[in-house]
């Protein structure tokens, strides 16, 4: 069973800045009155986008979801600012923060080598798992019933390099998997059979679940992608805000209360591995049936 994430959160620093927002402010830094002197409250300009429920913009176009409710539970009780900005697209939230537009990018991200250099990142506050997803009525049970068939991917990315790396592990005469992309909806094009399976955030395929949407697909197999999600950080956020925000962050992980947030927007707790929820569950279960 994998480590809950309070057993292995990292003292990694933190700045601010991603995960689909786009802000328009260009005013002064997020962080005038660094949050030493306590001359001048510190706000943080926080940068989310278009990803249900993590975040998105309501029927009043006002920034909604997971991040919106978590940052400003974080700033509460820092005692700082909160200006949520909202920004569409990864690529143009990047840009933001890189502009020093940004301090905090709100999103499902994960450390990767791509960025691990150019930012700060928070502690880390739940997890992410990724399954292969097929039609329901498929036989497959695992990856390795997917050698000689259809995989389809992002061009780039840690899938692609995930995927590579399998196939260069295979033995000599396996028929690896076979590599594909596509426009258009992945659902609808493994329906018309163009690929075999794809990956697929287990936490979006669980939303289409609720709204009826993937009733002819189902998840099989292990994670193929276990992520501790963290939020980037510009490092022009000074060391002790970051520091304030990294408490905060384990005080709410030691709470329940960031558990209680996923629960309210996810229908499960994201801060402890998936596979473990499920094991607990299934634990509390048994209990009780004995009982």
């Amino acid at each position: 069973m994998k480590k809950r994430l309070l057993t292995c959160l990292l003292a990694a620093s933190m700045t601010l800045a991603m995960f689909a927002g786009c802000g328009n402010d260009q005013g002064s830094s997020s962080t005038s009155g660094s949050g030493t002197s306590g001359d001048d409250q510190v706000t943080l300009r926080i940068g989310m986008g278009t990803s249900v429920p993590f975040g998105y913009l309501d029927e009043n176009e006002q920034p909604a979801g997971f991040v919106v409710d978590l940052w400003e539970e974080i700033c509460d009780r820092a005692g700082y600012k909160a200006d949520i900005q909202y920004i569409d697209g990864t690529d143009s939230q990047y840009a933001a923060m890189d502009a020093d537009r940004i301090d905090i990018l709100a999103g499902q991200q994960t450390i990767r080598d791509s960025i691990k250099d150019k930012y700060n990142f928070t502690v880390p506050y739940g997890y992410n798992e990724i399954f292969l997803v097929s039609l329901k009525d498929k036989p497959y049970e695992s990856i390795e019933d997917l050698h000689g068939l259809k995989v389809c991917i992002d061009a780039g990315g840690k899938l692609a390099e995930f995927f590579n790396n399998y196939n260069a592990s295979l033995p000599e005469g396996e028929e690896p998997i076979e590599l594909v992309f596509t426009e258009g909806s992945l659902l609808e094009n493994l329906k018309l059979d163009r690929f075999q399976a794809f990956p697929w955030n287990i936490l979006a395929f669980e939303k289409q679940q609720r709204e009826g949407q993937a009733d002819d697909y189902k998840m099989f197999g292990d994670p193929i992608i276990v992520e501790e999600n963290v939020f980037p950080v510009n490092k022009n956020v000074p060391q002790d805000v970051l520091d304030k925000l990294n408490s905060v962050i384990t005080e709410m992980l030691e709470d329940g209360s960031l558990a209680a947030l996923s629960e309210k927007w996810f229908e499960r707790d994201i801060t402890v591995p998936f596979s473990e929820a499920t094991e607990e569950v299934a634990g509390q279960n048994s209990s009780s049936s004995s009982n």
